[in-house]
């Protein structure tokens, strides 16, 4: 398979894959919950009624933790397939890649959700009217990236731990993530009612972005791979001269 077939197939897959991370998401959200719900019934808010803790604590406490679970199960979804296509494409492991990508899924849900019931909160309070009279679009615009942007970042800064090991400029990866969330974001929002078009598109265009952008870290990482090796190959197949003057001998040791 030559490099340029190879880079294309990579970057297919990796599309591809981004595409099956919401199927296997929702496949997974739909398992548990049938799983928890008896769980989740017993231990519902009504249950600490007495408890003398306020329903906005209990509120928020229940936000953290399902926003963590499902944050959890996006990023094993993620690094489950990420992981899988840089195996069989460049033919080597990221070694705790799944584990840093479900990591960040559980630390990025929760500061997403507080940043966006703290935006909420701030413009229901103060700035309800002029967000409602369209007057402010690019605002309404920004607002509307959040969600995602705000996963990305945390859940790909979580990931550079493990990437950086590997390749250098490993922050660019972070860039590229923000780059594709934004993009995401806006394609699902160009429509007033978003279709499974708009979503396609925007996968389609997240996945890309990244896919790019994991080409360039891993292209410059097999680069990197060998010039090491032809550099040790070559150190350790270069005779020795020992006529050459400048080549320290075993007898200067001894003496």
């Amino acid at each position: 398979m030559t490099s340029h077939i190879r880079t294309t197939r990579f970057w297919l897959a990796w599309i591809f894959a981004s595409l099956l991370v919401y199927p296997l998401v929702i496949i997974s959200l739909i398992a548990l919950s049938m799983v928890l719900s008896p769980i989740l019934t017993m231990v519902s808010p009504e249950t600490y009624y007495y408890s003398g803790a306020s329903n906005a604590t209990l509120e928020t406490i229940y936000l953290l933790l399902f926003s963590s679970g499902v944050g959890g199960i996006v990023g094993f979804s993620v690094g489950l397939l990420q992981k899988s296509v840089i195996k069989r494409y460049f033919y080597f492991e990221l070694h705790n890649w799944r584990r840093a990508t479900v990591i960040g899924g559980m630390i990025a849900a929760p500061v997403m959700a507080l940043s966006i019931h703290g935006v909420n909160t701030v413009i229901s309070d103060h700035y309800w009217e002029l967000y409602q009279s369209g007057l402010y679009n690019p605002l309404n615009s920004m607002i509307s990236m959040l969600p995602m942007v705000m996963y990305v970042m945390v859940m790909s800064a979580i990931q550079i731990v493990i990437l950086r090991r590997y390749v250098k400029h490993a922050w660019l990866w972070i860039l590229a993530n923000t780059v594709a969330g934004m993009m995401f974001s806006m394609l699902v929002s160009s429509s007033i009612d978003p279709d499974l078009g708009n979503w396609l598109l925007a996968a389609i265009a997240q996945g890309a972005v990244t896919g790019f952008a994991m080409l360039w870290l891993l292209h410059h990482f097999n680069r990197q791979i060998e010039i090491d090796e032809q550099q040790e190959f070559a150190y350790q197949h270069v005779p020795i001269d020992m006529d050459d003057p400048s080549e320290p001998s075993v007898w200067d040791d001894a003496i």
